[in-house]
């Protein structure tokens, strides 16, 4: 909605623009939800369209977003491979419930989901990196499969050989915006214990700077929240 405030103590919205919570979770685990858990449901669910006996890649597995996109997935019923930079991560993704963490810096991700496909490579892609991996997440989807622009984390220019895309009729779809009904169903699966919040810590609001400085640095499993009423 384009309203500024979100590091601040209090924000006014439009009522149309609220979902009532009663999940009954503390509220830094429910700050973790809104924009993770409905931009998910959409790549997955709705731009993905996933579903059940799918081949999934999602990648940064360990972040906030890649955390609850490899859940979505699973929910739906799909085996989910994930990818990693840093080896500490691996547990961590596992405990998400990725079926495979392929890490990037030591390992080719479009060799080692296409070994894990039996050589067709994955239904669906959902590709939150962006620059230089865009690329070879193409590679790694099957013939007819879908790729999912999500984020831009690597970087906002992408190249690729256009033949790699529709010779074998793959699909590009993007997304970014979701809506109450994608939260919604999201919150409903956190209810019944399917999708878990992902909190790697809580921070007050006067240490902003801090919790750039350990996303920055790849430090982070999960989602970091601000407590706006913390010192």
């Amino acid at each position: 909605m384009h309203i500024a405030g979100t590091y601040a103590q209090y924000i006014e919205v439009p009522a149309r623009a609220t979902v009532k919570d009663d999940t009954g979770l503390d509220p830094e685990l429910v700050a973790t939800l809104p924009v993770v858990l409905a931009t998910a449901v959409r790549a997955v669910k709705n731009v993905g369209e996933v579903k059940a006996g799918d081949h999934v890649l999602v990648h940064a597995g360990a972040s906030g977003s890649g955390s609850m996109l490899i859940q979505v997935a699973k929910v739906l019923g799909a085996k989910v491979a994930t990818t990693i930079r840093n080896e500490d991560k691996r547990e961590f993704a596992e405990r998400t419930g990725a079926d495979l963490v392929i890490n990037m810096k030591t390992e080719d991700f479009v060799e080692r989901v296409k070994e894990w496909t039996n050589g067709s490579g994955a239904d669906v892609v959902i590709d939150n990196l962006g620059g230089d991996v865009f690329s070879k997440s193409i590679d790694a989807a099957r013939p007819l499969g879908v790729v999912v622009a999500f984020g831009f984390a690597a970087g906002t220019e992408v190249t690729f050989n256009v033949q790699s895309l529709f010779f074998p009729q793959k699909q590009l779809r993007g997304t970014m915006a979701s809506d109450i009904e994608d939260l919604q169903w999201g919150l409903e699966q956190i209810k019944a214990g399917r999708i878990k919040p992902l909190l790697d810590r809580a921070l007050p609001l006067s240490q902003a700077a801090e919790a750039h400085r350990l996303i920055a640095n790849n430090e982070v499993k999960g989602s970091i929240v601000l407590l706006p009423w913390a010192e």
